[in-house]
């Protein structure tokens, strides 16, 4: 029998793989530096998305403005930076734009039952 062994490539600056690239740009998973990261991330996902679907809508943004009774400038900022949008804003928006709404709620084991046992 072979004796194997396993050669594990180092990029520059000490890098084993693409997960040792991220945990260094966005902080380690489960980490408040992590997840501050994602939850602009998915900020930036949802503006971007908000202002595909007005286009798509052909809606400009005092029109869209108007169906949800906010300013032209409060869409324009929605559509720069979803984090600033209030959950009844952004249910009334997406509601405008004809967009179902999917929440997706995830917690790893440990956490959920952390919360469940009280």
């Amino acid at each position: 029998m072979k004796n194997s062994t396993k050669t594990v490539q180092t990029y520059p600056l000490g890098y084993t793989d693409y997960e040792d690239v991220r945990d260094e740009a966005f902080g380690a998973v489960g980490t408040p530096r992590r997840d501050q990261r994602e939850l602009s991330l998915n900020a930036d996902l949802l503006a971007e998305r908000i202002k595909e679907l007005r286009k798509r809508g052909k809606l400009t943004q005092t029109q869209l403005g108007e169906r949800i009774g906010v300013q032209k400038a409060q869409i324009s900022k929605f559509e720069k930076d979803a984090a600033s949008i209030s959950v009844g804003t952004m249910f009334k928006l997406l509601h405008a734009l004809n967009a179902t709404v999917v929440v997706q709620v995830a917690a790893d084991e440990e956490r959920l039952s952390g919360v469940l046992a009280g």
